[in-house]
């Protein structure tokens, strides 16, 4: 399984485009473990053409050893900046592991662990 998604923008220098993250599911022995692959894509001026500026394989992504991994944006408003929520939900504990990966104009990447939802909801201070 192969999931692609592109979000965000960045410019550095005379180069300008978007973010792209890939997921790649690939066999494990008897399961599957998921990889994070981030790209710094660059768009032509006319906006038709794009090409990989820069990759940057996640390791703490791949050292999880996740069997599945879902994408969906988590924060796009940054400039130069994206980050992605990565979900994996595991059939054999019925849990969903969650990371936040965030990467800049510049390749570098952060990850950390994302609260759950409904914890970062239960954390909100309640409006009087």
């Amino acid at each position: 399984m192969t999931e692609v998604a592109t979000a965000g923008t960045w410019s550095d220098a005379d180069v300008s485009g978007v973010f792209r993250a890939t997921v790649l599911t690939v066999p494990a022995g008897d399961t599957t473990q998921a990889h994070l692959v981030l790209q710094l894509m660059s768009v032509s001026a006319d906006g038709n053409t794009s090409k990989v500026h820069k990759t940057v394989p996640v390791k703490q992504i791949a050292d999880k050893k996740l069997p599945n991994a879902f994408l969906a944006v988590e924060e796009d408003g940054t400039e130069n900046e994206v980050t992605w929520r990565v979900t994996s939900y595991d059939s054999n504990s019925n849990a969903d592991i969650g990371a936040l990966v965030t990467i800049n104009a510049k390749g570098d990447v952060q990850v950390k662990d994302a609260p759950k939802e409904e914890e970062s909801a239960a954390q909100q201070p309640e409006k009087k």
